[in-house]
């Protein structure tokens, strides 16, 4: 009778502590989760403020990504150069956020830095490769790479916004990674601010 009942009790304990055990486990792992996540907000509210400021500082135009979409939230057809030089040139600095692709030596006091527009967790897709090559004072863009030496190990997943004076944009045909051709369209200037934002949506 004795080891009967043994038989039923001791699986059942057993049981009952897997259960709790998951349970724990569960719970911890679902309080992990919401503190991550609220981490992750805390750190793109942050982040968006600093692009705010920085857009209100310099009295850059940060609409000409909308202007492009006409409104809509993404936009399948070529993008004239004209269209580029109407939202991008102008006395009005522009907000580009995107990839470091290259820096290169333009003179002693001075980096050309490439960048490539980001679409990733982009409010507005645009199906064409829109790029920025602006002349740089080298100390702000030495002191990024030595706060974020990230960039330049893998430049797609760590982003930057900066403020550029746009002063014309050049189309050329450049071949792309399977052999095929598109056109590139760049916008040449000069940096007037850079800020690390890293996987931040913006």
């Amino acid at each position: 009778m004795i080891k009967r009942m043994l038989l039923i009790i001791i699986p059942l304990a057993v049981l009952g502590g897997l259960i709790y055990s998951c349970s724990h486990v569960w719970s911890m792992n679902r309080a992990n989760t919401a503190a991550q996540e609220a981490e992750a907000r805390r750190v793109r509210q942050a982040v968006l403020s600093e692009v705010s400021a920085m857009v209100s500082r310099t009295g850059a135009r940060d609409g000409w990504e909308r202007q492009l979409c006409k409104e809509e939230s993404y936009r399948t057809g070529p993008i004239f150069t004209l269209e580029l030089e109407k939202v991008w040139i102008g006395s009005t600095p522009i907000l580009f956020v995107g990839a470091v692709s290259d820096i290169i030596t333009s003179d002693e006091s001075h980096y050309t830095v490439l960048l490539e527009r980001s679409g990733y967790e982009s409010n507005y897709t645009l199906f064409e490769d829109l790029r920025l090559s602006l002349l740089a004072p080298r100390e702000p863009i030495d002191t990024l790479l030595e706060q974020h030496p990230e960039l330049l190990q893998d430049y797609r997943a760590n982003r930057v916004a900066v403020i550029a004076r746009v002063v014309a944009v050049e189309p050329r045909v450049a071949a792309g990674f399977d052999g095929s051709y598109e056109e590139v369209k760049t916008g040449r200037g000069e940096l007037i601010e850079i800020m690390f934002t890293g996987d931040v949506p913006l």
